[in-house]
């Protein structure tokens, strides 16, 4: 069972080597566009292979453990013939050695409940969970419990040494290997396992934790929390005490163990990771695991508060609000995962904006309509088959892990945007537009990948699942301009007279039309001019961009529209920054006194509000005069700055003003403005 042995080609060092082998070569498979690791002689062939490992990977699963030796091989060797670097390719590599853990003491035994039967105890880092291989079941574990209550409902207290609670607890945490399209069809359509909904265990702090129970003297006195179905087979609930004293005990069997090859296991990586533990943690599993993993601090009782029900969805849901509310009051959980709890458990928020609930019969609130669509839209669109976002989505965030880079943005910052389309005076304020507002949406993201993709090299900007070479908009920062550019297309072919609903492709395809000519694929030009990134500023230039150049209308070729030196115009320059508009004086006078002096500049097209700068003399000197936003106003595109005489001082004999222009890529200014107080 050891993590260091290296099986030869064609052989695995366990089930869990196994699995994480087809997983491994399905993700090849499906992602080999976007990891761009295919040879480009192989292009032409190469989906015909592929067809014919995913065969042969469906077959090996279906038949179990262990496959031919000579099958797994040929998989991948075929994989491998395909490969541009062929030499870094070599068996095994899909493992890390530095996974799976052995536990031991410093006697050699296995750490865990009951060593005297333990085949095998390891720390699977990958998944997070200890597992336990026993030669034989091992004794019941019994747990004395004290019944209390808060507002109606039931809790049970109790202790046990951490390698009991780690031998009879799982975790019911979510498939963090589940891509984006998967997740989002599962989830849309009810198959989403509503009794896995916990985070994955971090590793990193299973680590830690251990190393501090290794340590003399170190104790754990905060309780976990567990739930367990009083129904579950391997589970005899008894009371105990007299009436007025609820004393109950919680007998645990070992019942639930699976004999593989003669030996008892309590976690199963294959065919679907299963962990056959009764008892859920629903808070302390880093602890649990931590302790459980050493030595020293499996042997340290742990004090416990148990949730007791039926196994019926409202307590999974109950479970899961007592989870969020707990992680969300100590170490809060990701956003990506409180987002789908919510939805999946139909929570209330704090607020509005993060209401997901449903009313008695089961429907959306007015309160909860805005996020409920929001996080659907994005179901649909990451596992429509046709979607260019398809399994682009980031639905996940487990611990440990970078996003893969084919993923264009994630749960978080979509629902941001998007709930704001389902509100007041939102293009889908209206619930009847509930009928067709994932199928518009859809079309005008078809339509910008069909516009993006016009090139008369062949060479195609949109890529769905690319991970390099990307369009600009399938990165992560940039994409949220793309989402705030859809409400204006939509409201400006409305505008235009069209009624029929949802939007065609065609209709989004004609408006986009004075994009077509930007390569969005030029990555270097882009990087250079900082709008990959994340900022706001790069997102509100872009859109500043899209939208003036839509309401333009005109089509320009790519010499123009990626032209740093065409300043301010519509559908132009890009690249550029702001062009300059000279400051004019609108008040009779040249000097504040009696009456202020009024300056006014016109903003230029591709440019964010104005700021000026005003710098005064006197016998001392020169000084900066900070301008504060109640000197300054907006009519239409023209800004202006009033100053009033007790603004700048009654020595100042001279004031220089200036108007500074800024977008995304930079900053342009006005020359210095100079007024001399009259003699």
């Amino acid at each position: 069972m050891s993590s260091k042995s290296m099986p030869r080609e064609g052989h695995f060092d366990g089930e869990g080597d196994f699995v994480s082998y087809l997983n491994w070569a399905r993700s090849k498979i499906q992602n080999f566009q976007g990891e761009n690791w295919v040879e480009e002689g192989q292009m032409d062939i190469v989906q015909d292979i592929f067809d014919d490992c995913w065969v042969l990977l469906s077959e090996m699963e279906r038949d179990g453990f262990p496959p031919s030796p000579a099958t797994a091989f040929q998989v991948f060797d075929r994989l491998r013939d395909c490969a541009k670097d062929k030499g870094d390719w070599g068996w095994g590599m899909w493992r890390d050695p530095n996974l799976t853990i052995d536990l031991k003491d410093d006697d050699g035994n296995w750490v865990g409940y009951a060593p005297h039967l333990l085949i095998s105890s390891q720390l699977l880092k990958g998944a997070g969970i200890i597992q336990h291989i026993y030669s034989e079941n091992p004794p019941c574990i019994s747990l004395d419990l004290k019944k209390f209550e808060q507002e109606g409902v039931a809790g049970y207290m109790g202790w046990a040494e951490a390698c009991e609670l780690d031998a009879i607890c799982s975790v019911p945490w979510m498939d963090p290997n589940l891509s984006s399209s998967d997740f989002a069809n599962a989830l849309l359509n009810g198959s989403l396992d509503r009794d896995k909904w916990q985070r994955v265990v971090n590793h990193d702090r299973i680590d830690d934790i251990r190393n501090f129970a290794n340590t003399p003297g170190k104790v754990l006195m905060n309780p976990v929390v567990l739930y367990v179905d009083k129904n579950h087979e391997s589970v005899t609930l008894t009371k105990t005490g007299k009436e007025g004293d609820e004393k109950y005990n919680l007998e645990v069997c070992f019942d639930f163990l699976k004999e593989r090859q003669g030996y008892f296991h309590d976690y199963l990586p294959f065919p679907n990771e299963t962990d056959l533990r009764p008892i859920w943690i629903i808070d302390g599993q880093h602890r649990t695991r931590g302790f459980g993993a050493s030595a020293r601090g499996s042997k340290i009782p742990i004090p416990f508060v148990i949730m007791i029900g039926d196994g019926s969805d409202e307590e999974t849901s109950r479970s899961a609000l007592v989870f969020t509310e707990i992680n969300t009051k100590s170490e809060p959980i990701g956003d990506l995962h409180k987002i789908y709890l919510n939805y999946q458990f139909a929570m209330e928020g704090a607020s509005s904006a993060t209401d997901y609930s449903l009313d008695a019969a089961g429907e959306m609130t007015a309160d909860s309509r805005p996020q409920r669509r929001a996080y659907e839209l994005a179901l649909h669109c990451a596992s429509e088959i046709d979607s260019p976002l398809l399994n682009c989505i980031q639905f996940q965030d487990p611990p440990g892990r970078h996003a893969p880079h084919h993923l264009c943005t994630d749960s978080k910052k979509w629902t941001e945007v998007t709930r704001r389309w389902f509100t007041n005076n939102g293009i889908y304020a209206d619930w009847a537009t509930d009928e067709f507002n994932d199928h518009e949406l859809l079309n005008f993201l078809i339509a910008f990948m069909n516009n993006s993709n016009q090139w008369p090299d062949g060479l195609l900007r949109w890529v769905t699942g690319r991970a390099t070479n990307k369009s600009l908009f399938q990165f992560k920062g940039p994409f949220p301009a793309l989402l705030r550019l859809f409400p204006h297309c939509v409201n400006s072919i409305i505008n235009s007279g069209v009624t029929s609903r949802p939007i065609e492709v065609n209709e989004f395809e004609k408006i986009l039309r004075p994009l077509t000519w930007v390569d969005w694929n030029r990555g270097g030009q882009f990087r250079n001019a900082r709008l990959t990134g994340s900022s706001n500023t790069s997102v509100r230039h872009l859109l500043m961009w899209l939208q003036t150049a839509i309401d333009h209308g005109v089509q320009y070729d790519e010499s123009e529209t990626l032209n740093p030196d065409m300043k301010s115009l519509p559908g132009r320059g890009l690249l550029a920054i702001p062009d300059i508009r000279p400051i004019t004086v609108t008040s009779a006078n040249n000097w504040p006194a009696l009456l202020p002096l009024e300056l006014q500049v016109e903003n230029p097209a591709h440019s964010f509000k104005v700021d000026w700068e005003i710098e005064a003399t006197d016998a001392n000197g020169d000084r900066e005069i900070a301008v504060p936003s109640s000197w300054t106003a907006q009519n239409g595109n023209f800004w202006s700055l009033t100053i009033e005489s007790n603004n700048i001082g009654a020595t100042t004999s001279r004031i220089r003003v200036r108007a500074n222009f800024s977008n995304g890529i930079g900053k342009s200014m006005t020359s210095w403005s100079e007024f001399e107080e009259p003699q």
